[in-house]
């Protein structure tokens, strides 16, 4: 048991309190973040805004310097969602959960290509690609870039990325000794699941709404 605390508690032996308590808060954000985004709430941009400027900070303190302007992407993300989710119609009504069009595969593919190419480069500036880890953070990375893209268009299949990212991220974050962090990853693949199917529920629903009109 001692063992096992001691593996968990590793990492942080030399870290200041202030910044456990920010990485901390930083987390709760970020599942906070994925339950409002569940409900649909615009307010979950603001949950995930507030985590990823804390991480920008931790990074900054820990001279991770590109692991801040992946952040400040995913912070920029966050914004763009938030503008397209308070956006309305010409029948005053927000944009639905939607299926994910051959189009918007297309869109996401050419983000997940330009993330990827733009990862790789700033790991290879700071000397992350030395082994098989740099070069999977790249492509979850990448994955979860063209997944907050789908998030800020409501598209139900932006989970798929999500479950796929958080899933890789799990044993990624293990093999280097961060089991917090991997344990977070389990919690998010499990809300992915939750969101995606709660999602198709009201996207099918959405639907048949629709067809019904139509018919009247």
């Amino acid at each position: 048991m001692e063992e096992f605390v001691a593996l968990l508690t590793k990492p942080y032996q030399h870290t200041d309190i202030s910044a456990i308590v920010l990485e901390i808060l930083a987390v709760i954000f970020g599942i906070t973040n994925v339950f409002l985004t569940k409900k649909e709430n615009i307010k979950s941009f603001f949950f995930g805004i507030g985590s990823t400027l804390i991480f920008i900070y931790l990074c900054f303190q820990n001279h991770l310097y590109g692991d801040i302007i992946i952040n400040v992407y995913f912070t920029l993300m966050s914004l763009y969602g938030f503008y397209q989710w308070s956006r309305k119609d010409e029948n005053n009504t927000q944009i639905s959960v939607s299926r994910t069009t051959w189009k918007d595969w297309q869109k996401a593919f050419y983000i997940f290509v330009a993330s990827f190419l733009f990862v790789l480069t700033i790991y290879k500036f700071n000397d992350r690609i030395s082994d098989i880890t740099g070069w999977m953070d790249t492509f979850t990375t990448s994955i979860f870039f063209a997944a907050m893209w789908l998030s800020a268009h409501k598209k139900l299949e932006c989970w798929f990325l999500w479950m796929t990212g958080n899933l890789i991220s799990i044993p990624l974050y293990f093999s280097k000794g961060l089991l917090f962090a991997s344990f977070l990853f389990c919690v998010y693949f499990t809300l992915a699941v939750v969101v995606y199917f709660d999602w198709k529920k009201k996207s099918t629903k959405l639907s048949d709404k629709l067809v019904l009109q139509e018919g009247l």
